[in-house]
């Protein structure tokens, strides 16, 4: 072997193995950082759940039997959820598990796909590192919603494209996964899109990328267009129930979203930002193009959805990777613009350990973090009260409740989702209150509600008391469905207020004064 081909081939060698340590430190960092959020599963997860078992007993995928509301926007992973009452094992227990394997292969992607160099090899370190520590990362691969999968679908789809427009082809792999990501969220239709097309416009003078680009989309689509047209035919309507509960197609809630990414920018490190001017000194620039768009249009999608109204910042984590490997390519070119001024690399590296340590911090301190520790408390709180209704409650009962998630899941009682995330008459209300609350949490119906006729109704309960106080003490209603429901007549004239104890403390709730009524029409 001669001596440069053996200098490649020891280089090739050095990098796999560099890579190799990269991903088990990375990996071992993310796992701890998995800890403390262990026993966070948010209250929507429970409506995941819900449609899995209905599904499961042969209901169908609905909320409550014999309504169709796609109250869901993670189809792959109510399925994958509704396996695990096939099984007979708790779902809670199986998503966990195959949400920190997500983060796992997420993290290996993200090494894959970084700087190689052996004269910076912080560069290879610095995404998959900043990815282990990303609060949103390491909170959502336990969280108990379809986040951890979609986060390494995407970072997986689109670098496998944006690789293979570098090098001048179009992997099928890419549009399989990202085909499996359009199924997993209903986003992951616009970055396909995005990749598509940013693809074919940087590849158009290539007569024979055409082909492959050609190709390419038909793989796409003969995975996806399937599942379109049977939830387009079974719900009758072209997005989930949850965007027209939470969406205003005018853009009244962009100023949410712009404070979501302001949120967002806070806890990861505004000044990361400054490494992008490296960009113009970086040779692999469709890779890079083909980055940039996805992660610039999915943002600006954030920002005009008005962001998300769940703890850390959800809608980022499947962006957080790729954000972190940009900057590390960006760094790419400063750092061969300045390769000779040693200590400037040891000042940009610097800088990033001092980066590295405070994004990590915002896991374990600040209001992102408290309302993560709110959201634990709140959801097993609510897990109780279901329970409770449960054990109490007769044949033909039923609930309307704020949030719908862990109450209907564990009561198992037929349930008004006073939000209308999974009710069609309220989530498709028109209303002027958007964008001034919390995403998902603004559109209600006062008379609607009152017409169903809900044997109990769950009004300003976010925890359990350990002694039975005063209504006023207990029940702190917050958002307008309840505000406006507790102001009205009619609604005192139909319901009494009443207590229960379950064994970690008490709570109140209001019962139709004439239940019998109440179940001579349900039956």
């Amino acid at each position: 072997m001669k001596n440069s081909e053996q200098d490649i081939f020891l280089g090739i060698s050095a990098i796999s193995t560099s890579k190799k340590a990269v991903f088990i430190v990375s990996g071992f960092v993310f796992l701890i950082m998995v800890i403390p959020f262990f026993n966070h599963i948010v209250d929507d997860a429970y409506i995941s759940f819900r449609y899995a078992k209905n599904l499961a007993d042969g209901h169908g995928l609905v909320f409550n039997p014999g309504e169709r509301v796609e109250g869901y926007t993670n189809f792959l992973w109510v399925i994958l959820s509704a396996l695990s009452f096939l099984f007979s094992l708790a779902p809670e227990t199986i998503v966990r598990i195959i949400g920190m394997f997500c983060g796992l292969g997420t993290i290996a992607a993200i090494v894959h796909f970084s700087p190689a160099d052996k004269r910076f090899p912080q560069l290879l370190w610095m995404p998959a590192l900043f990815l282990a520590v990303s609060p949103p990362f390491a909170v959502w691969a336990t969280g108990g919603l379809e986040t951890p999968l979609f986060a390494f679908l995407i970072p997986l789809g689109v670098l496998l494209a944006a690789d293979g427009v570098q090098k001048e082809r179009f992997p099928m792999s890419s549009a399989v996964f990202l085909a499996l990501a359009s199924l997993t969220r209903p986003e992951g239709v616009l970055i396909a899109a995005i990749v598509s097309v940013s693809a074919f416009l940087i590849m158009k003078k290539n007569s024979g990328f055409r082909k492959k680009w050609l190709l390419w989309n038909i793989v796409f689509a003969a995975i996806f267009l399937p599942y379109f047209i049977w939830r387009l035919s079974y719900y009758g309507f072209i997005f989930p129930n949850s965007y027209y509960a939470k969406v205003d197609v005018g853009g009244s809630q962009l100023n949410r979203g712009f404070f979501y990414l302001h949120g967002f920018l806070k806890i990861t490190g505004y000044w990361l930002l400054t490494a992008f001017v490296g960009f113009i000194w970086v040779k692999r620039k469709k890779y890079l193009w083909v980055l940039s768009v996805v992660i610039l249009l999915f943002i600006l999608y954030i920002i005009y959805v008005g962001g998300d109204g769940l703890p850390m910042f959800r809608f980022f984590a499947p962006l957080t990777g790729l954000i972190f490997l940009l900057i590390a390519w960006s760094l790419s070119g400063i750092f061969e613009k300045i390769q000779k001024w040693k200590s400037g690399r040891t000042i940009i590296t610097a800088i990033l350990l001092a980066s590295w340590i405070f994004s990590m911090a915002h896991a374990f301190r600040g209001p992102a973090f408290d309302y993560v520790m709110q959201d634990i408390y709140e959801v097993s709180s609510w897990k109780k009260i279901g329970l409770w209704f449960r054990e109490h409650a007769e044949p033909g009962d039923s609930i309307a409740v704020i949030p719908a998630g862990a109450i209907p899941y564990f009561s198992e009682l037929k349930t008004i989702d006073m939000l209308g995330i999974n009710d069609l008459t309220i989530g498709h209300k028109a209303t002027h209150e958007m964008g001034r609350m919390q995403a998902g949490h603004e559109k209600h119906d006062v008379e609607y509600v009152l017409s169903r006729q809900p044997t109990y109704v769950i009004l300003g309960i976010y925890g359990l008391e350990p002694e039975l106080l005063p209504p006023k003490q207990i029940i702190r209603p917050f958002y307008p469905a309840e505000i406006e429901l507790l102001r009205s007549s009619k609604f005192h004239q139909q319901y009494k207020i009443a207590s229960a104890k379950t064994e970690d403390g008490y709570f109140y709730y209001f019962v139709l004064i004439d239940k019998n009524k109440r179940r001579d029409i349900v039956n």
